[in-house]
């Protein structure tokens, strides 16, 4: 409604789960933002928030992830953006790595090779599954934030963009 997309987790979940609420980020925070929260967003939207970016076209991609491994996609679009500078970085040109996975400080070119960019949004999907929320119980940002990213701005950078996807 207005110029504020309304993030309604009922169209994602849809009819088979009660009393779940509308929500927009601009009431949340990385320290109690469950990265497990379905988005309610859809491919077109993401796209149109993608549009004219190196993540141009991905939006389907993102909500298929979210449907399979439970990544919230505003969030997954979010950590794509900070971590490649919206599809500019090498890593995203040049080996399709859209979240600098394989990348650490101290050996920044381990970053993994996709053959797509949507290979690497399904793979790095399953691995924060599988390796952060149900191995390590992190879903939370604030938690995420110091085992994935050495920025101590990363978070803060996440929900920015988050809030940005919410009122676009």
């Amino acid at each position: 409604t207005g110029s504020k997309l309304v993030l309604n987790m009922d169209t994602l979940v849809s009819k088979r789960t009660a009393n779940i609420t509308s929500r927009t980020y601009d009431r949340l925070s990385l320290y109690d933002f469950d990265i497990t929260t379905p988005s309610g967003l859809t491919a077109k939207e993401l796209d149109l928030f993608l549009q004219g970016s190196g993540l141009q076209g991905l939006g389907a991609a993102f909500i298929k992830a979210e449907l399979r491994y439970g990544i919230n996609a505003a969030f997954f679009v979010s950590l794509a953006i900070e971590e490649s500078a919206w599809g500019r970085s090498g890593f995203s040109r040049e080996r399709n790595n859209i979240f600098g996975w394989g990348a650490f400080s101290s050996n920044p070119n381990a970053a993994l090779w996709f053959n797509s960019k949507e290979e690497c949004i399904m793979t790095v999907a399953k691995h924060l599954r599988e390796d952060y929320i149900d191995h390590r119980g992190l879903k939370i940002i604030s938690s995420i934030h110091p085992r994935y990213a050495s920025n101590p701005g990363w978070g803060q950078n996440i929900m920015r963009t988050m809030r940005a996807l919410a009122s676009y």
